[in-house]
């Protein structure tokens, strides 16, 4: 199978020393019709995690948007099912997450 990138949405260079946020961070992006979150890994350990997910509106549909999940320490993966409400962009939006499409936690252990 071949594969080709057509448009890089999130690049961040990993820095060591970088310290991770209390609250856990995803990355949103799609389109209207589907929206994703991917975990942001900042440095180990960490877990690697993709989901569906549904929500009202989609910030930008030409990157990724950082999304902070407060009151959820970012050890904690999100589950299939959680309804989680935060704020994007000023405006506050209701998060469903509808499958955990990847889960990954041996890549980046200790």
């Amino acid at each position: 199978m071949t594969v080709t990138i057509t448009k890089v949405l999130y690049f961040k260079k990993f820095v060591p020393g970088d310290e991770k946020s209390n609250d856990t961070v995803y990355l949103l992006f799609g389109n209207q019709q589907e929206q994703f979150l991917a975990h942001k890994i900042v440095s180990k350990p960490d877990f690697d995690q993709l989901m569906s997910v549904d929500m009202n509106s989609l910030p930008n549909e030409n990157s990724a948007t950082e999304v902070t999940f407060q009151g959820i320490a970012d050890n904690q993966q999100l589950n299939a099912g959680a309804t989680l409400n935060t704020e994007i962009q000023n405006e506050e939006v209701t998060v469903k997450v509808k499958a955990n499409l990847y889960l990954e936690f041996g890549d980046l252990s200790m």
